[in-house]
């Protein structure tokens, strides 16, 4: 289940000059920490929750090492992880003067997999539930959907930081 608040936009709508409301996501409730994920993915595979967690926890050094390498990074059923630099300045006249010395800016670039079925004719994310349903934040939710997901979370939704979405 994934939650959001009605936000109206700071911005007037050029063709009507009207401020128009739209959807917004909010987190539910806390951050699903290593750990979490570790006992999860235990359940899962039989591998100890310790495991698992070490396991996690040396991807991100693996990782690390190997975007610094310049390489991109795929995970199957999650996608794929680079590095972009970002330059400062209106760059320079002559091909010969760009520098390292230019990047002002490093930050990881991430793309869900996604797979285009031939059958529907759609891209599906692996990291998207086919059957994901929203519900506006503080409400009471139909009975039917507090199991639909298997969320075991307040049938009212969780915390109200935004997700940056939703055309504000």
């Amino acid at each position: 289940m994934l939650f959001f608040k009605r936000r109206q936009s700071c911005i007037a709508h050029k063709a009507t000059g009207k401020k128009l409301w739209y959807p917004q996501t909010v987190i539910n409730g806390s951050t699903a920490s290593t750990l979490h994920i570790a006992e999860q993915i235990s359940e899962l595979s039989g591998a100890s929750p310790g495991d698992v967690f070490g396991i996690l926890r040396d991807l991100g050094i693996v990782m690390r090492r190997e975007l610094a390498s310049g390489k991109k990074i795929k995970l199957d059923g999650i996608g794929c992880f680079r590095l972009i630099a970002q330059a400062k300045g209106s760059g320079v006249e002559k091909k010969e003067d760009v520098k390292a010395s230019q990047f002002n800016s490093v930050r990881v670039n991430f793309r869900a997999e996604c797979r285009y079925n031939t059958v529907t004719r759609e891209r599906d994310c692996t990291l998207i539930a086919p059957d994901l349903k929203f519900a506006e934040y503080g409400k009471p939710l139909p009975p039917a959907a507090s199991s639909d997901t298997g969320n075991s979370s307040s049938q009212t939704g969780g915390g109200d930081q935004g997700s940056g979405g939703g055309g504000l």
